[in-house]
């Protein structure tokens, strides 16, 4: 299984001054489960990647970029 959490150095809007964006993407691979069928995304990948994107984003997370 992989997840990647990508995230992207950007001005925030003038709504959201105090937000990000964050994308989360959940791969499942047909090796990791007899259900998985090769060459079609097993149905967990959403349900995963958006439990993943909700826990994260609920947390407070500070990140310090040296430029």
């Amino acid at each position: 299984m992989l997840t990647a959490i990508k995230m992207e150095v950007m001005t925030p809007s003038l709504e959201t001054p105090d937000e990000g964006c964050l994308a989360i993407d959940f791969h499942m691979p047909a090796i990791c489960s007899p259900i998985v069928r090769p060459g079609r995304p097993a149905e967990a990948e959403p349900v995963v990647s958006k439990q993943l994107s909700d826990t994260i984003s609920r947390q407070v997370l500070i990140f310090h970029v040296a430029l």
